[in-house]
């Protein structure tokens, strides 16, 4: 994950306008564990614990930072049962919200 943020931050160098396209699904990536943490009645702490991971983890995820690693992610998705169809659903429905011009009125 670090050479993809590398490579990621190489690319927007050179290009500003891929920015979001490649960072911004770590914002995706938060706002479903957020929701799946909050239905399981969790805090940040408790699913961090679950997951074997520091609560600053959790709060970087849920925060949409891009710092994260793989292990993270895959530790907090088994707590949370987090199934890679479900993810492959929510970035594709982002992506067609995007095509279509939708964005968010109040960013989370």
């Amino acid at each position: 994950m670090a050479n993809l943020v590398k490579l990621g931050t190489e690319l927007v160098k050179k290009s500003p306008q891929v920015e979001f396209n490649i960072f911004g699904y770590s914002a995706l990536l938060g706002k479903i564990v957020f929701a799946h943490r909050i239905r399981a009645g969790l805090t940040q702490v408790q699913l961090a614990q679950l997951a074997g991971v520091g609560d600053k983890t959790i709060h970087r995820i849920e925060g949409g930072s891009s710092n994260v690693t793989n292990k993270s992610y895959e530790a907090v998705f088994a707590v949370l049962k987090i199934t890679s169809k479900e993810l492959g659903e929510a970035f594709l429905e982002d992506h067609a919200k995007k095509a279509n011009g939708e964005r968010e009125l109040v960013p989370q």
